[in-house]
């Protein structure tokens, strides 16, 4: 008898369904975050890069703007500099920008003294050349009235 109760396996087999591709995990709340703040964070790098190449660009036009300063006032800083250096403890890393501007002082100093002297020496040889000019001039108008 059982065999009249098995039945013959001649049918097919059912057809799988198609393989359906795996989905993607949902994205949880946290990877949303995570990702908002990775989005801050480059948008925030990119800000403080164009910051940073606006303060470059202000430093190069800082560094080639001229400003025009009293001669007397610079002598009066370097005078400061140099009568309060023996008086205030100074740290390492201090010493070396105080001692560079006083001695950049001092240049300037030596450099207006300088062209003072020059243009000095240029006035008292063209004060020269006019009194020899005068002299030549009276020299004429004396023989002119002794032809007259």
């Amino acid at each position: 008898m059982s065999d009249q109760n098995e039945k013959p396996i001649l049918t097919d087999p059912e057809p799988e369904e198609p393989k359906r591709k795996k989905r993607r995990p949902r994205k949880k709340k946290e990877d949303k975050k995570e990702e908002e703040s990775i989005q801050q964070e480059q948008t925030q790098e990119q800000t403080q890069e164009s910051v940073s190449q606006e303060k470059m660009n202000e430093q190069d036009i800082l560094d080639d703007l001229g400003v025009n300063v009293n001669f007397q006032f610079l002598m009066t800083i370097r005078d400061i500099l140099v009568n309060i250096t023996p008086r205030v403890n100074w740290n390492s890393n201090e010493l070396i920008p105080v001692g560079m501007v006083i001695r950049d002082l001092n240049n300037i100093s030596a450099n207006v003294s300088e062209q003072l002297s020059q243009s000095d020496i240029k006035n008292n040889e063209e004060e020269e050349e006019e009194d020899d000019d005068e002299e030549d001039f009276a020299d004429a108008d004396e023989t002119s009235e002794v032809i007259n």
